[in-house]
């Protein structure tokens, strides 16, 4: 047994036991219990699993020190500790499997090599989870998981998307902080709350879908990102002090009906902002809201709303529009979206029945709401249902036909004697 890895066994049992070790050393006065004297004597009593890269104890991994660039954490494992990997400066690829379901605070603080976790089943991860991990570029979260820490991914300066899960009710604070290199975020249909400072400083951020499910958006939650448009749903009630602000690329905003609060400085210094829509039903304003935006600034609104009087009183110019917040078509259900826009296809393009014999023919990669349409070019010898269900009738060939989105789709179906 390496030294190293014995002394972090030691160090480990005597946390437990409430004795603190420094530098490798004990106080002169500290009595040890002789079972923790013992462990070097009677090697893997104090522990359920011994091995020299890593520490296990009832399904808690406690400690890694192995050298490994990949690494995937053990099946009997529940539970990753704070500051786990804390320092394993080697580690490029890591994998957490389904039985893991908590992953604690700072776990992968710092790793300055990492670049690519996959999480498949955890429940819950902490606070600064993979803060630092200048390297990380690439991060793949379940939807298993229920809660995220703050800090988790803050100065991950390669992260370049992520995708939150909508079965996590809340985007914690300082959530991506300070990720420069992120581009892209998607958070599903489920997230309710983004809180404050979440994606504060994504300088490349330029593109965040805010599903209709979000009810709340922090203070300088998107503060000094890129994004370029922007559409707030009806189910947010308010929008945080400086939310926005300082999105420089940013040109036009949308605000659904529903929405009653706009902070302070929320879209200062969008200096390109050129319109913002803002419906009846806001009715509090907060100071300087449009400080610093585009002098070609128009506000659309309700005439005679308190759009209109705010208008007036900061000199932007007005323009109404009696629907201004209605009908907000904002991009929603991202999941069922990544499989319309994958390739679409029939699942057979040929087929041979006999006559009297049925299948069924079904469309792939279209989305679960997507409508088909099927049809037969010759019913005398084939037929098809509208759930895609072909007959042979008699001897002969036919083509069955799927109109979805526009698009056609033809399997040839050969229909032969019983």
């Amino acid at each position: 047994m390496k030294k190293k890895t014995l002394w972090k066994k030691i160090s480990l049992q005597l946390h437990m036991l409430g004795i603190t070790t420094v530098a490798g050393c004990l106080a002169a006065s500290t009595i040890v219990p002789i079972s923790i004297v013992q462990v070097q004597a009677e090697e893997g009593e104090a522990e359920e699993e011994e091995n020299d890269e890593y520490i296990i104890e009832d399904g808690v991994f406690y400690s890694y020190i192995g050298s490994a660039t990949s690494f995937t954490v053990p099946s009997n494992v529940t539970e990753i500790a704070e500051e786990a990997f804390y320092g394993s400066n080697e580690l490029v690829n890591v994998t957490i499997p389904k039985s893991v379901k908590t992953i604690g605070n700072g776990a992968f603080y710092g790793c300055e090599s990492l670049k690519k976790v996959t999480i498949k089943g955890a429940v819950t991860i902490g606070e600064e989870v993979f803060s630092g991990c200048e390297a990380l570029t690439t991060v793949e979260l379940p939807k298993t998981l229920t809660s995220i820490g703050g800090y988790s991914f803050a100065e991950c300066t390669s992260l370049t998307s992520l995708e939150i899960p909508g079965s996590v009710a809340m985007i914690p604070e300082n959530l991506c902080e300070d990720c420069t290199s992120l581009k892209k975020v998607v958070l599903n249909k489920g997230v309710k709350t983004i809180s404050e400072y979440a994606f504060n400083c994504c300088s490349s951020l330029t593109e965040a879908t805010i599903p209709t499910s979000i009810t709340e958006i922090g203070n300088f939650a998107f503060n000094e990102c890129g994004l370029k448009t922007l559409v707030i749903p009806s189910n947010v009630s308010s929008i945080g002090t400086n939310a926005f602000s300082a999105n420089s690329s940013l040109k036009k905003v949308v605000i659904a009906k529903g929405v009653t609060e706009i902070g302070a400085d929320a879209f200062t210094d969008c200096t390109a902002l050129s319109s913002i829509t803002i419906p009846a039903s806001v009715t509090q304003f907060g100071t300087s809201i449009c400080y610093n935006c585009s002098p070609n600034l128009v506000i659309i609104g309700i005439a005679g709303s308190a759009a209109e009087e705010y208008a007036e009183e900061e000199e932007i110019t007005f323009k109404a529009d009696s629907k201004a917040g209605n009908n907000v078509s904002v991009k929603d259900d991202v999941e069922e979206e990544k499989n319309d826009n994958s390739v679409m296809k029939i699942n057979k393009t040929k087929l041979k029945l006999k006559v009297g014999q049925k299948t069924k023919l079904k469309m792939n990669g279209i989305g679960a709401k997507a409508k088909v349409t099927w049809k037969s070019t010759k019913k005398t010898v084939a037929t098809v249902t509208k759930k895609g269900v072909v007959k042979g009738k008699k001897v002969g060939t036919a083509k069955i036909r799927a109109k979805v989105k526009g698009k056609l789709f033809t399997c040839i179906v050969t229909v032969k004697k019983k």
